[in-house]
Order: C-alpha cells, then structure tokens, then sequence
C-alpha cells in the first residue's frame, strides 16, 4: 500500500491538486466527527450517532481504497464530495421537519458547509460535480425552507440562491480560464523544446540567443556571440538561407528599380514581399506596420501600375519585373 501523502513526480498539477484537496478534506472531516463523538459536541441523538458513525466508515473506506490504488483520485473526491453531501442534505432536511429555530441555524450552517464545498469544487476543477453540487444545495434550501414555513428565515433564501449560482458560473469561467492558460502553458513548453532540440542548445544558451536576437542593433563582437551559440550544422544552414533571402531581395529590387523606377523604398519593399507571395499579415510581422499602412502602400502601387479594379497586383508585378529574361 502507498504512502497517500507521497504525490509521485511527474503528476500534473490539476492532480496536485485534487490528491491535496482529497487527503486534507477527509482527514478534517474524519477529525471532526471523532472529536464530535468524543467531547459530545454534536446532538447525542441515535439520528446523528448512526449518520456520523456511517460517514466514518464511509471515509475509512474510500481512503483505504485510494490508498491501495483501488480508486483514482477524481472518483474518490467525487465520492467524498457526494457522500459529505448526502449526510448533510438529509441532516437539513430532518432539521426542517422539527419547524424551530434550533433546526433553522442547523440548516444555515449546513449550508455555509455546502458553500465551502463547492469553492473546493471550484478549485479542484470538477465543473460536473460543481453544478451538481450547486443545483442541490439549492433545492435542499427551498425545500427545507418550505417545510419549516414558520421557523425558517425567508429573508436569506434570494441570497443563498443567488451566492450558489453565481459560484457555480464564475467557478466554471475560472475554471475554463485556467484549462486555456494550462493549454497555452503546454504549446509554449513544446515550442520551447522543439528550439533546444532544433538549435541543440540548453536553456541557458537559448535565453543568451534570444536576449541578443531581440537587440535591434548588433556589435560585431554580439554577432559572433550570436552564432557561437549555435552548432557548425545549423550555423551553415541559416548563414545559407540568409545568403538566399538576401540574393533574392537585391535581386527584386534591382527589377522593380529597372521596370518601376518611380517607386518610393517603402513602396519598394512592400512589392518585394508581394513577389515573395506574401500574405498582409506576413508583410506587417516582416516590416513592423500596421495593416493600413501596408494597405495605403498597396493602393499607392497600384495606382502607379494604372492598375484596375480586378486586376491582380502581383501578377502585374511578376510581369513587369521578369520582362527581359
């Protein structure tokens, strides 16, 4: 049997969490009803002797299980949850059958615990067993409420609906929030190592490389550095593929100086990504500028290439620009 209180490495964080929500609510839980038992402080009654003896057995139980691999995590805190739950709804709605403000208090603390149990729903990111949750205490109240039509205090049953409600949603919105933000967590972490692996660097040597990659301006001495940091192979690969941008862009250049001599730089660059095939939003990443000064740009072109409406600007371009070979 495993030691419940090791959570193993390697365990993702919503199971953490759930594995420490588990064993610290049961063992309260267990705690409490033994401490209830011996120092008498809940009602000596056969009713509450017989729940709080089976809520125990129940909880020994389930922690055995869970303790000897037999129930994984999420079943064994949807059951503690369930089974807290049940005792409690069938505590308050005893209570109610009594009609006196002893079982009203009763049943508003009960209801103070079902609200603590559903924020650790929440936080355990159960979003089923979060409205169940929800939905039950909120009928258990209006039909305790209604049975104890003279004792019970009618002036809280709009808060308690509204509270419960509002729980329920803003912990399932919570909830998706924090599945988008694991997600992205994810994509980024695999990117990063898709970069270690690709560079074959560590994640020193890739912080170094991204830290002067980012410099808008690099010394001589920042450019070594920079390519010091990536292995022989790679290094010939991108000073290669640099030498092939770079050729291909003088050579654009040179035809649309040739063909289009009337074009400004920026209108220059910006027909230069519309020959490489370019889409807007590459041209704006590549250049820095915004969509509508790309856009402005373009129309300048092509009212210099009297283009018309349906025409085509980069087959216009192409044409212009390969007259000749």
């Amino acid at each position: 049997m495993r030691n419940p209180f090791i959570i193993p490495s390697g365990t993702s964080g919503i199971e953490r969490r759930r594995t420490y929500i588990y064993l610290y609510l049961t063992v309260g839980y267990m705690l409490s009803v033994i401490s209830g038992f011996i120092f008498r402080s809940n009602p000596q009654t056969p009713f509450y002797t017989a729940s709080n003896t089976l809520l125990l057995f129940v909880l020994t139980v389930l922690f055995g299980l869970f303790s000897a691999r037999k129930l994984a995590v999420h079943r064994a805190l949807t059951i503690l949850f369930a089974t807290i739950q049940c005792q409690l709804v069938v505590q308050m709605i005893r209570e109610a059958t009594f009609n006196d403000y002893m079982g009203a208090s009763i049943i508003l603390s009960d209801m103070v615990v079902l609200a603590f149990l559903l924020m650790l729903a929440i936080i355990s990111q159960m979003r089923v067993l979060l409205y169940l949750l929800s939905l039950t205490s909120i009928a258990t109240y209006g039909v305790c409420a209604h049975i104890a039509a003279e004792a019970f205090p009618f002036d809280f049953q709009a808060l308690f609906y509204v509270a419960f409600t509002l729980l329920a949603i803003m912990g399932d919105r919570m909830n998706r929030s924090i599945r988008d933000m694991d997600t992205e967590h994810h994509a980024y972490q695999a990117e990063k190592q898709s970069l270690l692996e690709l560079f074959h660097m560590d994640k020193t040597q890739l912080s170094e490389f991204i830290r002067l990659a980012r410099k808008k301006q690099l010394s001589s001495n920042e450019t070594e550095d920079l390519l010091a940091l990536l292995d022989q192979q790679t290094q010939q690969r991108l000073l290669r593929n640099i030498a092939e941008v770079v050729q291909g862009r003088q050579l654009d250049y040179a035809a649309l100086d040739r063909h289009i001599p009337s074009l400004t730089p920026a209108e220059r660059e910006v027909a230069h990504h519309i020959l490489q095939g370019h889409s807007l939003t590459q041209t704006m990443r590549a250049l820095g500028k915004s969509e509508s000064n790309i856009t402005n740009v373009r129309s300048r072109i092509r009212k210099k290439l009297h283009l018309a409406h349906g025409e085509n600007l980069r087959d216009a371009l192409l044409n212009i620009t390969q007259r000749g070979k």
